[in-house]
């Protein structure tokens, strides 16, 4: 029998907008912004932040800080929170496309 929380989690994925955050985190192969998840899924900022929370808060991606902007000698670098796929959400995200292209 399935469990109610693996139940939750693909519920959860399977709102398009989080779809293809995953979709996008899994090909991107490194850690993406906020910004740079927004811009390709042309969405806002605010939009984008709400959905990857939600994704977060269920163990299926995780933050990181990294530098977005290295310094140089007229500017200050940049630090920003990036987002990455866990293991279980690749997994999750894996077995659910896979029985979505079979139907």
């Amino acid at each position: 029998m399935i469990k109610e929380e693996t139940v939750k989690k693909l519920a959860l994925i399977l709102k398009p907008i989080r779809f293809n955050i995953l979709e996008l985190l899994t090909q991107a192969g490194e850690p993406l912004s906020i910004d740079s998840l927004a811009d390709k899924l042309e969405e806002s900022r605010a939009v984008t932040s709400f959905h990857i929370a939600l994704l977060e808060e269920a163990g299926l991606v995780k933050s990181d800080f990294k530098i977005i902007e290295k310094p140089t000698k007229k500017k200050k670098g940049r630090a920003g929170q990036t987002y990455s796929i866990t293991e279980e959400g690749m997994l999750l995200f894996q077995k659910l496309k896979a029985f979505l292209n079979e139907l």
